[in-house]
């Protein structure tokens, strides 16, 4: 009887050991756990006992969706008394969350060719180099510069706007200014090789030549850029998948992959998403983040049939910054964006990568008058409906669409989300 109460007492204690450590902090977000462990024999003999901890090398990578500039911003971050364009307002609430990162992402959707080729927003993106200066100034390390408005100022523009990058220390993905340099990046981040690559949808061709936007891209600069084409998408995955296997050959362990995909202000995922979700699942991406849409999308995590690999997809990180007010474009979704949070864990002792952890917080771009001109912030909404007067939040009318911004991101959220936990076995001697 005494040894089945002390075998009993034993089974007690090791369910609760594991309960706390899959038990994940959520901040910013409702999540499901999956309470499915795969048992790894292998990684089991290599652990250390339960009175032994663990020691682990995590990366904590920020990501956010579209950075666009469009001519009302332009004009609301001029300053007439200077001639120069400053953007760092536009940043200034959520730098707190984004400079603590230890690598952060944005998809840079504008060119950077340069005042003789007059500024403008849409249709034809050009933006003052000093947006990168305000966004290097809020903590981004790394910008996917492949998009659909990645040609809008031609080759030179493709050019331009990696120079511009490049002289403020950061790292561009997607697009490269020569064919010798490989078409992603590795970063070594706390210790864990992280492969880096971007990649953009066509528009449908003409006849053999690829385009953007129905702009057939330039002979000198195709080669330098990542595309990929829905029409042709078993040839193009192929592509990706051997650049894939390229990076792994290099050293890296764990891959992000950055892709601009979708239908334009449609709040899920289509046919192609899922399709090519589910392909760089197979090919062994650990995370995929989208942009594109203009509205958030889904967040979930993808499981490969061939391999049993699961992969988190963020399929639409929504805008981070823009003009796409309700008023101009009569969709309520196109002024929310989402702060992501991601860690990967790598173990000192197995060398095993996995995500340990995934949060997000809502953003809504804040846009008011003051002196006569537009002002544009972008809110982290759980913080700044706290603390209302702290981030400007100071209308009954602005207060109510920032609180109908954060509560329609919960509910795509909450409809969809499961957490991928940490795979942790506790061994009892």
């Amino acid at each position: 009887m005494k040894k089945s109460i002390k075998i009993l007492i034993i089974l007690c204690i090791f369910v609760a050991t594991l309960i706390s450590t899959i038990n994940i902090n959520i901040q910013g977000g409702k999540y499901k756990a999956n309470k499915n462990l795969e048992v790894n024999k292998k990684e089991v003999e290599k652990k250390a006992p339960v009175s032994e901890n663990l020691e682990y090398k995590v990366a904590n990578i920020i990501a956010v969706g579209d950075i666009l500039v469009h001519g009302d911003q332009l004009k609301a971050q001029f300053n007439e008394k200077t001639g120069e364009y400053n953007f760092e307002n536009n940043f200034k609430y959520v730098k707190a969350l984004i400079e603590p990162a230890d690598i952060a992402l944005a998809n840079f959707e504008t060119t950077l060719a340069g005042e003789k080729k007059k500024y403008s927003g849409f249709p034809l993106f050009n933006s003052p180099s000093s947006i990168v200066d305000a966004m290097k100034n809020c903590g981004f390390d790394i910008l996917s510069t492949i998009n659909n408005h990645t040609i809008d100022m031609g080759s030179a523009g493709v050019l331009s706007t990696l120079e511009e990058i490049k002289k403020r220390n950061l790292i561009s993905v997607g697009t490269r200014d020569n064919v010798q340099k490989q078409p992603y990046v590795i970063e070594e981040v706390k210790g864990i090789k992280l492969g880096i690559i971007s990649y953009s949808f066509e528009t449908p061709r003409k006849g053999e030549n690829k385009t953007l936007n129905a702009i057939q891209i330039p002979s000198d600069v195709v080669n330098l850029l990542n595309t990929f084409s829905y029409e042709h998408i078993d040839e193009d995955l192929f592509k990706i998948k051997t650049q894939i296997d390229e990076m792994k050959g290099m050293g890296a362990e764990a891959i992000i992959f950055f892709i601009h995909w979708g239908n334009e202000y449609e709040r899920k995922p289509n046919v192609h998403q899922i399709r090519i979700a589910n392909a760089l699942c197979d090919y062994g991406v650990d995370v995929i983040l989208g942009s594109h849409p203009h509205v958030i999308q889904p967040i979930e995590f993808v499981t490969s049939k061939k391999t049993g690999k699961r992969s988190l997809v963020v399929y639409s990180m929504g805008n981070f910054i823009s003009n796409q007010q309700y008023e101009r474009t009569n969709n309520r979704y196109t002024e929310d964006g989402i702060i992501v949070n991601i860690q990967i864990k790598k173990s000192k002792l197995s060398n095993n990568i996995t995500i340990s952890g995934v949060s997000y917080m809502p953003t809504w771009v804040h846009r008011y008058t003051e002196n006569n001109k537009f002002v544009y912030e972008v809110l982290p909404l759980t913080d700044a409906l706290a603390s209302k007067g702290k981030y400007n939040l100071t209308e009954d009318i602005e207060v109510w669409r920032a609180e109908n911004s954060e509560k329609s991101t919960r509910m795509l959220m909450g409809e969809s989300l499961e957490i991928l936990e940490q795979k942790a076995i506790e061994v009892i001697n």
